[in-house]
């Protein structure tokens, strides 16, 4: 696709991909997780058993043991923490403490099962502060600059998921001088063939990004869906009941590798 072809799909101008600073960035390390689905219930999976219930809560804790082990400078929780838009008091409280655990900051955006406009569980204060955890709210999108770091975020806050809504909508220009990571939760069209699903993302979206990183959240299990030079995956999901291999991310920025944008896949059991 050229360049013109893009500006005319995407509504602007294709994003410079290469960096327009002499400086290198400083390396970043993120860990990205995804599709935790808690239960609203503390003894409750719907559909499985007790030990599939506390392999769900257990599966946060290895998440938040995997950061610090891995020495995370952030960590980014791409949709579906919960697996239902209104989790009991003593669930939201767990999910809290665990984040007060974390050594790193940690970013989330809701996803379909506990999306904003079915849910207010993540209007409270509790999940502003000091991005300990910060949990993007806004429908139009929301950037943040991480404090202490050279690191962009983006996201959308799903409202409801429906086709209307599309995660990457209103992406913004990259900034060269920092490491721009974008969030989204929903369905990859690898072509355009629209069949109704909800909260597309279309790979084309992803390659005039220009940002250097899209976690995504929706499937259950690890894919690689980097479109030209813009790496994006799905961390998949680091509960076994809904994926074996309980994986998630390290994602490692680098400006003086050859591979700037560098995946690596963990399963979270051998933590």
């Amino acid at each position: 696709m050229t360049a013109d072809a893009q500006s005319r799909e995407t509504g602007r101008k294709p994003a410079d991909k290469r960096p327009s600073t002499s400086h290198p960035r400083r390396r970043v390390t993120l860990l990205h997780a995804s599709d935790l689905h808690l239960p609203g219930e503390w003894t409750h999976v719907p559909g499985h058993g007790a030990a599939a219930t506390a392999d769900a809560f257990e599966a946060l804790s290895r998440v938040v043991d995997t950061a610090n082990a891995r020495k995370a400078d952030a960590v980014l929780l791409t949709g579906d923490l919960f697996d239902t838009y209104r989790p009991s008091p003593r669930v939201i409280s767990f999910v809290l403490s665990q984040m007060e655990r974390l050594n790193p900051p940690a970013v989330l955006i809701p996803g379909n099962h506990d999306c904003l406009g079915c849910s207010g569980v993540y209007l409270g204060s509790e999940w502003k502060r000091s991005l300990k955890p910060y949990a993007i709210t806004d429908p139009e999108g929301e950037t943040l600059e991480v404090p202490d770091l050279p690191l962009t975020l983006w996201g959308r806050a799903m409202t409801d998921h429906t086709p209307a809504f599309q995660p990457l909508a209103g992406l913004p220009e990259r900034s060269p001088a920092r490491w721009c990571v974008a969030l989204g939760h929903g369905f990859l069209y690898l072509e355009e063939r629209p069949d109704g699903r909800s909260s597309p993302i279309r790979a084309r979206e992803i390659r005039a990004s220009g940002w250097d990183y899209i976690a995504l959240g929706h499937k259950h299990v690890f894919q690689d869906v980097s479109q030209e030079t813009v790496r994006a995956a799905y961390a998949g999901s680091p509960v076994r009941v809904w994926n074996d291999n309980a994986q998630c991310l390290l994602v490692i920025l680098d400006d003086e590798q050859e591979q700037k944008v560098a995946i690596e896949v963990l399963s979270t059991t051998e933590i």
